[in-house]
């Protein structure tokens, strides 16, 4: 293959593999041994386009200048497509009148893949399809040039997409580093921002593609049609459930902006704006489908970014996220317990101390938990709470008493994992504000002493139970800090201790 055909290659291979996720994500109905043929199938993808990575990234330091263009001529590259893509078809089937479209909902689908075709390749490549009677699919693109920063641009998108389901990501990610992607991150963040337009997300589009139609020896070809796109968009528009292209492809942006969180270092992305505007696009349009993938993806701005909390207008943006990921806390969630990281990490980052609304979703969300009877996700929010001892103390007295309610019915669990996160919240909160958490000493004491008998007590040794505790050097600062903290004289003499 001549070195300039690796960029229609290369896209062809990341829009078939995507295609033939959807095929392996949803097809309910093959069985086991067709399931292990699909996936083989999808890792042979994997394979040629991690050598057409490796191939292109070559292709690319060969050229120094970003003003530089690579001429070819004109040139067409074609080939063949055998897979059915059963399962787009199918869903377009149960979401377009077939008598509008002569019972060929075929059509707007294979317009689907020259519609993403086209968006991820660079400026002046052309795609079009040819079917034949064997229902065999031909995709052609036409071509005769290129600017290097629209290559540079192309290659670094492509990347960061195959990057997102390679195994083996060593490779990409020093290429990723030499083709410098910290530089042209922007750019590279604008285009796969774009990928939201164009799968069927019930959003108002505006596509344009310019498409010299000059014909093709192959025969009559069909070129993107933009107006299908938006009249099949607006069918599927009709429908509450999201459709199998628009969830494969909102997570496929999720894991690219993954990637580029990490393999681009902190202050030199700058449009974070965007990033969470279609955070919160997705948020609203996949009814809970990608909860996990926009999880990690706050995460990995929270823990890696924390200079997008620099600008006032992203703090508002993730204020809204925060608002969403505080109504998913709920026994309904099956990533409840990320969605708890995530609100007490997004929390401690976008509210000050002061702000009353801090207090108001602090206390709502610990009354919601106080309910519920997931024993992981109280034990990971009591383990986490020193994030809001040390960042939101004002917070935390204020919502002591419900805190305070969670610990004790934790306690009175006697799960041992449970009552482990517990007393060391316990020994955080008298820690950091011994004047506040004294007037629950009764409360804990009487708990304190339940826990010593169960999980402490020695034979017929009746010895008292903080003696005993400390003893055994089980969270000995903390017995020590409620004892010297109270106004009685339970424990005298133990300060020293």
């Amino acid at each position: 293959m001549e070195s300039h055909k690796l960029i229609p290659d290369v896209t062809l291979h990341l829009v078939h593999f995507f295609y033939c996720a959807i095929d392996c994500k949803f097809n309910t109905d093959v069985d086991s041994t067709n399931k292990s043929e699909s996936n083989c199938t999808l890792g042979n993808i994997l394979d040629k386009l991690s050598k057409l990575l490796s191939d292109y990234s070559k292709y690319i330091n060969e050229f120094e200048s970003r003003d530089s263009t690579v001429e070819s001529g004109k040139q067409t590259y074609t080939t063949l497509v055998t897979k059915d893509y059963k399962c787009a078809i199918k869903d377009a089937r149960s979401r377009l009148p077939e008598g509008e479209y002569n019972f060929k909902v075929d059509e707007p689908v294979y317009n689907d893949i020259l519609v993403l075709l086209q968006y991820l390749s660079p400026n002046n490549f052309i795609w079009h399809y040819h079917k034949d009677e064997e229902r065999h699919l031909r995709l052609c693109c036409d071509y005769n040039f290129v600017f290097h920063k629209d290559l540079l641009t192309h290659y670094h998108v492509v990347s960061v997409c195959a990057s997102s389901n390679l195994e083996d990501l060593d490779d990409v990610r020093e290429s990723l580093k030499n083709t410098n992607i910290t530089k042209n991150s922007d750019a590279v963040l604008k285009k796969i921002n774009g990928i939201i337009s164009v799968i069927h997300l019930p959003l108002k589009n505006n596509l344009k593609f310019e498409c010299s139609k000059d014909g093709c020896s192959y025969g009559k070809p069909t070129y993107v049609s933009v107006e299908l796109y938006n009249k099949a968009n607006a069918h599927y528009s009709l429908f509450p459930n999201t459709c199998k292209l628009a969830i494969m492809g909102s997570r496929l942006i999720c894991n690219c902006f993954i990637v580029l969180l990490k393999e681009v270092s902190s202050g030199r992305l700058k449009n974070y704006n965007l990033l969470i505007s279609t955070l919160l696009i997705l948020y609203d349009n996949t009814h809970g489908q990608i909860l996990d993938d926009i999880y990690e993806v706050v995460l990995n701005v929270v823990d890696k970014h924390p200079n997008a909390f620099e600008e006032l207008s992203n703090v508002l943006l993730f204020k809204e996220v925060v608002k969403k990921i505080a109504d998913d806390i709920n026994n309904y969630n099956n990533s409840v317990v990320k969605c708890t990281k995530c609100f007490v990490k997004l929390t401690t980052a976008v509210f000050n101390d002061d702000d009353v609304k801090m207090y108001e979703l602090l206390e709502s969300t610990i009354d919601k938990m106080k309910l519920m009877n997931n024993r992981e996700l109280k034990n990971k929010f009591m383990k986490m709470y020193d994030h809001y001892l040390k960042r939101a103390p004002l917070a935390c007295a204020a919502t002591m008493l419900q805190m305070m309610e969670l610990i004790m019915g934790a306690l009175d669990t006697l799960d041992g994992g449970s009552v482990l996160a517990s007393l060391k919240c316990l020994e955080s909160m008298f820690a950091c504000l011994p004047k506040d958490a004294v007037y629950y000493f009764k409360d804990v004491y009487s708990r304190f002493l339940i826990v010593h008998f169960v999980f402490l007590t020695n034979g017929d040794k009746g010895r008292d139970s903080l003696e005993n505790m400390l003893e055994y050097e089980f969270f000995s600062e903390l017995i020590v800090k409620v004892c010297i903290y109270s106004e009685g004289k339970v424990g005298s003499g133990l300060e020293d201790r």
